[in-house]
């Protein structure tokens, strides 16, 4: 079992990524279905909704904990890290860095399918190190935005980086035009919502003892990005025009209309 761990890019440069190494496994890590539809009742009576976007909300919290031996650098590099996500940029998670998967599917997932084949595990790029999931290990396919389908399956085996086998077929239909697969607990592109902007992520008990309590949104977009790339080095483009300071709003709004969108900023 690995490390719970966090990657960014703070400078924007590709390599090597700024790990937060959080020296143990986290505590709590819990999420929560966010999605963007309405609804109305159609003239023959039946309640239609249409769905555009779908994320998740996701809850890591560790602690408390003894900032001493190998934590004891742990609470300044997430104050650090706490400053990039204040300024819009995005971090990936892994509650498990042995298990850090996210693999871009070759094709779209077929109704009743159980193997899935994949260009290999985009994680490694920030991991430095390959991966083979256990049998047993859950597993979440997903589809990019307005579709947002998201459904989890329990690995029957992984043969190779590139081949995956479930126990129980896919349930759903797909349309694309991208989807994806990752290990339960890996977050490729997480971002700090709006609200939760100035509320610290870490707390302490007068420096004896410090605890770790952040809340994240998935940045569909910038997952779909690094699938559409194939990389994890997508990382330090997207979201990165987000990180400029004095922005005036008129400018933001000419650099949104700009056809070089930086990817993340399509979150």
């Amino acid at each position: 079992m690995g490390n719970s761990m966090f990657w960014f890019y703070p400078s924007g440069q590709s390599s090597p990524p700024t790990v937060v190494d959080l020296g143990r496994t986290v505590s709590s890590l819990f999420w929560e279905p966010l999605r963007s539809s309405s609804g109305g009742v159609s003239v023959g009576g039946d309640f239609v909704t249409v769905s555009w976007e779908a994320r998740l909300r996701v809850t890591v919290a560790m602690g408390p904990f003894n900032a001493t031996g190998a934590l004891a650098d742990v609470p300044h590099k997430l104050e650090s890290m706490s400053t990039h996500l204040e300024r819009g940029g995005v971090v990936a998670f892994a509650a498990d860095s042995a298990l850090a998967y996210f693999g871009a599917l070759t094709s779209l997932p077929v109704w009743g399918d159980t193997s899935l084949t994949t260009y290999g595990n985009i994680m490694a790029s920030l991991t430095g190190a390959p991966v083979t999931l256990p049998t047993g290990e859950v597993l979440v396919v997903e589809s990019d935005n307005p579709e947002g389908n998201r459904e989890y399956h329990r690995l029957a085996s992984h043969p190779s980086a590139s081949s995956l086998t479930l126990q129980t077929p896919v349930g759903y239909e797909y349309a694309g035009p991208l989807a994806w697969v990752r290990q339960r607990d890996t977050f490729p592109v997480l971002y700090l919502p709006r609200d939760r902007v100035g509320v610290n992520l870490l707390t302490t008990d007068n420096r004896n003892t410090w605890t770790l309590d952040v809340t994240l949104e998935q940045g569909i977009a910038g997952m779909a990005e690094m699938v559409s790339r194939r990389s994890g080095d997508m990382l330090t483009e997207v979201g990165s025009d987000r990180r400029q300071s004095g922005m005036s709003l008129d400018s933001a709004v000419r650099a949104t209309s700009s056809p070089n969108l930086d990817l993340w900023r399509r979150r």
